[in-house]
């Protein structure tokens, strides 16, 4: 992949954080986007208060950013797969770590098992739904 695909890539993936962390009631601080990396930061989470919701707030979260990373790849004409592939390999870097973080903690705090895959099939349409937006978002970082 050339360098301004990496960044637009970069660009969705971040802008799906923002902006569906927004959507589902969650406090952006800062959002970063470099050449071939970003981030986006949350306020902090009162761990005394720490409840499922949240959890799962936080779940969709961190699936969105892949979620939006391979979206942006199919409208760049990779198929489905490959592009969820794709976006999944990038994510594992550190989303998916995020992911297992939580629903261990809720485990371990709370003796609450979360239902990761309903966050995850909510985070892709949240995706979905707020899609201009996203776009929109990375179109001003790229």
């Amino acid at each position: 992949m050339d360098r301004d695909l990496i960044r637009a890539r970069v660009a969705h993936h971040e802008s799906g954080h923002a902006i569906i962390a927004k959507a589902v009631g969650l406090r952006v601080t800062r959002v970063r986007i470099r050449r071939s990396d970003g981030f986006v930061s949350l306020g902090e989470a009162d761990t005394d208060n720490y409840d499922a919701d949240q959890a799962d707030a936080e779940l969709r979260f961190f699936y969105a950013g892949m979620f939006a990373d391979a979206r942006f790849l199919i409208e760049q004409g990779y198929s489905r797969s490959r592009s969820l592939s794709l976006a999944r390999t990038v994510a594992r870097r550190h989303d998916l770590k995020q992911i297992r973080s939580i629903t261990a903690w809720m485990k371990k705090h709370h003796n609450k098992r979360l239902n990761t895959r309903r966050a995850e099939r909510d985070a892709e349409r949240l995706v979905n739904r707020h899609w201009n937006d996203i776009t929109r978002m990375a179109a001003s970082h790229c």
